[in-house]
This record gives C-alpha cells, sequence and structure tokens, in this order.
C-alpha cells in the first residue's frame, strides 16, 4: 500500500476583537519585595489574525498606588518586530520606584510626579534601532529620610526630546 499524505494546511487561529473595560492589576514580587497596582485599566484591539502581521492598540489607566493616569497606542508587526507606541502620562505617582530604593536609601521616602508625552518607534531585535521624540518632566521631586529633611529636592525637571536616534548617533534635547 502507499503511504497516506498527513501534511495539510497547518490549523490558523485569531483572537478578534480584544476589550477590557475598567480593569485591576495587581503585581506583588516578594523577593525585593514590590507591590503595584493600576486601576480603571481600559484596553481595545481589534486582535490579532493569522493572517495579518501586525496587532494595534488603544489603552488608558490609572495608578493603583497614587496619583496619576496613561493613555497612548502602539503597533506591533508580529513578523518584523518593529512597533510604534504613543504614551502620555499625567501627574502620575512615582512612588512605585520607592519600593525599589529601600536597600541604598536606608529606607527613606520618595516623593514625585511624572508627566510625559513620548512618541517612539523601533524595533526589538535592535535596541539602537530607535527613534523618539516628546517631553518628560518630574515634579515636585523629594528624597528623605523624614518628613522634611531632603537629601534632594526640586521643583521641576523638564526635559524635551527634539530627536533621540541612537542608529544614527543623533541625539537632540533640550530642557
Amino acid at each position: 500500500t502507499t503511504a497516506k499524505d498527513t501534511t495539510g494546511e497547518p490549523t490558523h487561529f485569531s483572537l478578534e476583537d480584544v476589550t477590557i473595560n475598567n480593569g485591576n492589576f495587581h503585581y506583588n514580587e516578594k523577593l525585593t519585595p514590590v507591590n503595584y497596582s493600576v486601576k480603571k485599566f481600559n484596553f481595545k484591539s481589534s486582535g490579532y489574525y493569522w493572517d495579518r502581521d501586525s496587532i494595534e492598540a488603544k489603552f488608558d489607566f490609572e495608578s493603583g498606588l497614587g496619583t496619576g493616569k496613561m493613555k497612548g497606542d502602539f503597533m506591533i508587526n508580529m513578523e518584523k518586530l518593529d512597533y510604534r507606541l504613543a504614551a502620555v502620562m499625567t501627574k502620575f505617582d512615582l512612588k512605585l520606584i520607592e519600593q525599589y530604593m529601600k536597600d541604598f536609601s536606608n529606607y527613606g521616602s520618595l516623593r514625585a510626579t511624572i508627566d510625559a508625552d513620548i512618541k517612539a518607534r523601533g524595533n526589538f531585535n535592535d535596541a539602537q534601532n530607535v527613534e523618539a521624540k516628546g517631553f518628560l518632566a518630574i515634579n515636585d521631586f523629594h528624597l528623605s529620610k523624614y518628613k522634611g529633611e531632603d537629601y534632594a529636592a526640586f521643583k521641576k525637571l523638564a526635559i524635551n526630546v527634539i530627536r533621540l536616534n541612537p542608529k544614527e548617533k543623533k541625539y537632540s534635547i533640550d530642557s
């Protein structure tokens, strides 16, 4: 007898119309330790289709640990691993960083917020292949052990990235 051909078309999957409304996410890492959360998380994407190479989505959420909001959109080309990101942060509390600083700050406290409006595109396989521009401001920064006794403090540090492109060695940054 002749062998029957069992090779055929591979199975294809699509995940269409992905939506998350008003989600809450919690991250707990016991070693450092780090505890962080986001609330009012919204996500909308047309989904992943087996015969398309790209995924696009929009998102927004609020910090679960303090003040602040973030919103944006992104695109990822799954074949080439190219990406595009646009994100805006408003009065986002940097308290989450305090958890990572406990060891070297002798249990000091950190208070600050960040505002940002960043646009970037690049490739996940090539860290040098990025083109970015945007604005970043750290506001009301205080690093202290005791309230009123700051190790370091400033009212505002603002950075305007006019163009950042490591591959072409183009760095145009202003403050």
